[in-house]
C-alpha cells in the first residue's frame, strides 16, 4: 500500500499513510514512556511534559518551576504554551502529562485528576489616572476591550458583564491578557481581566474590585 504521493515538490500522505502516521505517534508515545517509567528513581525520569497558558508563564508558573527544579533536578521539564482548550485535549491524548489551565465551563471526566492552584476574581483595569466611583457605570461609558470570547476567561467576562446587564462599547477584541493591559495603559479603553500577576503591579494601570460575584 502506498503510503505517500508526491506532486510536484510536495510529498502528501494517502489515507493508509494517515493511518500509519496516527499509530507511529501512540507507538513513539508509549517507547518514550517506557523508557522514562524504567527510571531507578521514586518518579519517571521525564521528560514531563507540560502545558500552560502563556500568561501562566508569565505569572506563577516560573516559581512552581523553581519549586520543582529544587526538588527533582535531573527531570527535564517539555513546557508547551497554549490556549487552555487546545491543552486539556492534549492532555487527555496523553500528549501532555498535565496542563495548567483555566478550569473549563463544563465538569471534567473522571479519568482526569484536577487540582486547584489559584483562585482569581475579574477585576476592572483602567489607566492609573482614571478616577472610578461605580466600575460598572464605567464599564457602561467607557471604551471597553474586550477578551476573546472564544476562551474559557472571555466567556467568563462576558457572563459577567450580562449578569450586570452592561453592553459595553467594544473598541477592540483580543485574546492575551499583558496585550490587553498594554493597551488599557495607553489610554484605549477599559477591560475586565482576571487579577493576575504579574501584570497587577503595572503602575501605568489601576485595579478596581467589582460588585460579586466576580
Amino acid at each position: 500500500s502506498r503510503l505517500i504521493v508526491r506532486s510536484g515538490r510536495t510529498v502528501t500522505p494517502t489515507m493508509a499513510g494517515n493511518r500509519v502516521l496516527r499509530r507511529a505517534h501512540v507507538v513513539l508515545r508509549e517507547i518514550r514512556d517506557l523508557q522514562s517509567e524504567a527510571s531507578e528513581g521514586t518518579l519517571p525520569a521525564g521528560p514531563l511534559r507540560l502545558g500552560t497558558y502563556p500568561s501562566a508563564l508569565l505569572g506563577f508558573v516560573p516559581e512552581l518551576l523553581r519549586a520543582w527544579v529544587a526538588r527533582y533536578p535531573h527531570i527535564e521539564v517539555f513546557i508547551e504554551p497554549g490556549a487552555s482548550a487546545m491543552l486539556y485535549g492534549k492532555a487527555l491524548s496523553g500528549d501532555l502529562d498535565a496542563a495548567l489551565i483555566v478550569h473549563p465551563l463544563f465538569e471534567l471526566p473522571k479519568t482526569c485528576e484536577w487540582v486547584l492552584l489559584r483562585e482569581e476574581p475579574l477585576v476592572l483595569v483602567t489607566p492609573a489616572a482614571m478616577n472610578v466611583e461605580d466600575p460598572l457605570k464605567t464599564l457602561s461609558v467607557e471604551p471597553f476591550i474586550r477578551y476573546d470570547r472564544d476562551t474559557v476567561a472571555g466567556k467568563l467576562i462576558e457572563g459577567y458583564l450580562q449578569r450586570q446587564n452592561i453592553q459595553p462599547h467594544v473598541r477592540f477584541e483580543l485574546n492575551g491578557i499583558h496585550a490587553i493591559v498594554r493597551l488599557v495603559a495607553e489610554g484605549l479603553g477599559v477591560a475586565l481581566l482576571p487579577d493576575s500577576p504579574p501584570w497587577g503591579v503595572d503602575s501605568a494601570v489601576k485595579r478596581w474590585p467589582l460588585p460579586p460575584p466576580a
